[in-house]
């Protein structure tokens, strides 16, 4: 429900984004829209990226929209593997990957996007610190990551942005995977607090679960 709930919000505002756009372009086709972006007064723009970059936060899970993601960790590991990694959180980032022309002609959205993506990767990092739930732990990361990829895009990084979220589909699907393994292992427990010396009875998922950390940890090779 809280899922449902804030990417409707989201997709509202994404609508009137997309209203935006036919008002200031005339379409909604990225070739006519690309080639007439510098006609347009840098105002216009700005509030068609802002408006882009809100609904993005509700489907790519920045700040203010973060909190259904933490709420979706609830759903069965695989679910969340996918939730995480590949269907729902790269929607957003896509989105204004694909619209960076219109995003390079205003400064101040770029500036804004910047310190959204750094604000959401600072406070989900700061959160998970915190958290005690092994699933909530890799959800909060998964917010972290998602800030660090927008603030790529408003560093004009697009390149970089994208990397990551391939990079991140792999490594986050991983550990959700394992500790779905982890969880199912410790008869449906979750809470890290009660958890260790798993290496004696579960090796493999351990190993697959260092490298997984290695990876999200940008470890050098």
């Amino acid at each position: 429900i809280s899922a449902f709930t804030i990417n409707r919000a989201g997709d509202m505002i994404l609508s009137i984004g997309f209203f935006a756009i036919v008002a200031i372009f005339g379409s909604l086709n990225y070739n006519t829209i690309f080639s007439l972006v510098p006609f347009i007064n840098e105002t216009s723009i700005t509030l068609v990226a802002l408006l882009l970059l809100f609904g993005a936060s509700a489907k790519s899970a920045n700040i203010p929209l973060h909190h259904w993601l933490v709420a979706s960790m609830e759903a069965p590991t695989p679910v969340s593997a996918l939730l995480h990694a590949a269907t729902l959180v790269t929607a957003g980032l896509y989105l204004l990957l694909r619209c960076s022309p219109i995003l390079e002609y205003s400064s101040t959205a770029l500036i804004i996007i910047t310190l959204v993506g750094a604000t959401t990767a600072f406070i989900g990092a700061t959160s998970g610190l915190v958290s005690n739930d092994l699933k909530r732990i890799i959800a909060m990361s998964t917010i972290s990551q998602l800030g660090y990829m927008i603030m790529a895009l408003g560093l004009s990084k697009y390149n970089v942005a994208l990397f990551h979220t391939c990079n991140h589909a792999f490594f986050k699907a991983l550990l959700f995977l394992s500790a779905g393994a982890v969880i199912h292992s410790f008869a449906d427990q979750q809470d890290v607090r009660k958890m260790g010396g798993l290496i004696k009875f579960l090796p493999l998922t351990y190993s697959i679960m260092i490298i997984g950390t290695l990876s999200l940890l940008a470890t050098p090779f």
